[in-house]
């Protein structure tokens, strides 16, 4: 089953893309390995995952049909 991911800001500079499907690699620690060595660029690249639109901890089962996106660091005002 395929996943949709999605990169924001600076990450999209170092992925060359916004958005890829992939297949579902089960939990997010799986998922951020997969994506790294997909993309070595973000491998010294600090990012958020965000699963379905909430912050994702690494232990977490990635569901069917799933939304990640990858975050870079943000600052409030």
């Amino acid at each position: 089953m395929k996943i949709e991911i999605s990169f924001f800001g600076q990450l999209t500079d170092k992925t060359g893309c916004n958005s890829i499907l992939m297949d579902n690699p089960g939990t997010i620690t799986e998922f951020r390995n997969l994506v790294i060595k997909q993309y070595p660029n973000l491998s010294n690249a600090k990012f958020t995952i965000a699963l379905n639109n909430k912050i994702a901890l690494d232990n977490e089962v990635i569901p069917k049909n799933a939304k990640l996106a990858l975050m870079p660091p943000f600052s409030g005002g």
